[in-house]
């Protein structure tokens, strides 16, 4: 009797488990507020529509409820892979690669850098090819003579803005309708750059040495000041002192 109380409480004991979850219903595309642009590929998955508990908008959420189940995960994955096929991505894959396979030749050291490899700042001009304003040091001066364009007007005084691939040897793409100067000597960008670092450090040396000299003066002016209120304080107490003795004599020592 005792072993059947025992089985009778086991067999309770399991059948009190927990009930499995439920299953999210199998639910229907439906017409919402957010589903005007379904079929357009511009529309905007709901997230919750396929949910256990559904979208809590319901007709008037803002995203599409006609879409079907695993649309977003769909699209990510499509995104990733147009990504990924890209031609802008596949250049910095294969200069990765090619730069991996460098350092492995050379036993994983830093291969130090040419001194043609070195980039240095375009100022004017535009790309022939829309690339960046930085071009590399391989493009060495063509020495190709100056010659007019439209942005070489001002050329003379100072004011044009010379032509960063002009002097290079693919030279430049707009010709004589360039914007930028191309009568301007190779170089002239380099030497405006310095100069004008170099008028930049002078007048913050000039500023400098007038704050200097202003905050000396102040100085200067304060002890002036201070000076000549201890020299009337000073004049004052012998005055006082010269009254206090007066007044300190009696009449019968005066007479």
């Amino acid at each position: 009797a005792a072993d059947g109380a025992a089985a009778g409480e086991q067999r309770s004991e399991e059948g009190e488990a927990s009930p499995p979850e439920p299953e999210a219903p199998a639910r229907e595309p439906e017409e919402s507020a957010g589903s005007g642009l379904h079929g357009t590929g511009e529309c905007r998955p709901c997230a919750w529509f396929y949910k256990t508990k559904g979208c809590q908008n319901g007709k008037e959420c803002r995203h599409c409820h006609m879409c079907p189940e695993g649309e977003i995960m769909a699209r990510r994955k499509a995104k990733v892979a147009a990504l990924k096929t890209s031609p802008a991505v596949q250049p910095q894959q294969s200069q990765q690669a090619g730069r991996g396979r460098n350092d492995s030749e050379d036993g994983g050291q830093v291969r130090p850098m040419a001194s043609d490899e070195l980039e240095e700042d375009g100022d004017g001009g535009a790309s022939p090819e829309g690339s960046p304003k930085k071009v590399l040091l391989s493009d060495k001066p063509s020495g190709r003579e100056p010659e007019e364009s439209v942005g070489s007007a001002l050329h003379g005084t100072g004011e044009c803005r010379p032509c960063a691939w002009f002097h290079k040897a693919k030279g430049c793409e707009n010709g004589a309708e360039c914007r930028h100067c191309h009568l301007c000597p190779d170089g002239e960008i380099r030497e405006r750059r310095k100069t004008k670092v170099t008028s930049l450090k002078k007048a913050g040396t000039r500023e400098m040495e007038l704050n200097m000299e202003q905050a000396l003066l102040h100085v200067q002016q304060q002890q002036e000041a201070m000076i000549a209120a201890a020299q009337w304080q000073y004049q004052q107490q012998q005055q006082w002192a010269a009254m206090a003795a007066a007044a300190a004599v009696s009449p019968w020592e005066a007479a």
